[in-house]
């Protein structure tokens, strides 16, 4: 689900996200391990800045291994138009090299809305790569999300997304997070049309937080991630 992410964890989805939710400073660093393959690891480093109306943010990702690494650095940015619904924008610089064939860069942009209808429920949409681009050796498809976040108490938030790959077919993401206290929150999701099941919880304390998750599939070996984060 990234299409109704608030506040600092926006800066993984739709950036127009970042002028809701907490406001404060947080750096993030994550690792996710696709099919459980160190070869196939994702690592993650975040810094946001979020105020009364706007959101800032630098974000650095690599994919891959020595044989094939994709790098992306992204700075973002999302702005209050109206006190219920917010702009967002990632300019982004994307390389990859691939072993015995060298490397190439490519700029993107990525935009989205946010806006909160009512007291219950918000909406979000986001393009990432707002059209997509192919050189020699590479494809950045773009990527459309539209999803509704539901919180019909302050212990649950119910998520529903519509996701699609321009190349891919169109999926529909279920998530559901419940909040036993201020400090622990514990996630389900499905992701319906590629039957994949994701489970994770976070815990934080002064201003420190770690989070983990799974997910798996019937057809794929399960994908754990480990995240470490500090705000205040």
């Amino acid at each position: 689900m990234i299409s109704t992410l608030q506040g600092g964890d926006a800066i993984y989805g739709n950036v127009a996200g970042m002028s809701f939710g907490k406001k404060e400073w947080m750096v993030d660093a994550g690792a996710e391990m696709k099919f459980g393959h160190q070869e196939l690891g994702t690592y993650s480093l975040a810094f946001t800045k979020t105020s009364e109306l706007s959101g800032m943010g630098i974000k650095l990702i690599q994919y891959g291994n020595s044989d094939y690494l994709e790098r992306k650095m992204s700075i973002s940015y999302s702005r209050l138009l109206f006190p219920k619904v917010s702009i967002g924008t990632s300019i982004n610089y994307n390389t990859v090299n691939i072993r015995e064939y060298g490397s190439t860069s490519i700029p993107t942009v990525d935009f989205g809305v946010y806006t909160v209808l009512n007291k219950y429920l918000d909406f979000g949409a986001t393009v990432h790569q707002i059209s997509t681009i192919t050189d020699q050796t590479t494809k950045y498809p773009s990527i459309l999300a539209l999803g509704f976040r539901y919180s019909p108490s302050s212990k649950v938030i119910v998520g529903l997304e519509a996701f699609k790959v321009l190349d891919r077919p169109l999926t529909a993401k279920i998530s559901i997070t419940y909040s036993p206290s201020i400090d622990l929150h514990l996630m389900g999701g499905v992701d319906i049309v590629n039957q994949i099941i994701s489970f994770g919880f976070a815990y934080g304390a002064g201003g420190v937080s770690v989070a983990g998750g799974y997910s798996n599939s019937p057809l794929l070996p399960s994908t754990p991630a480990f995240n470490l984060r500090y705000n205040r």
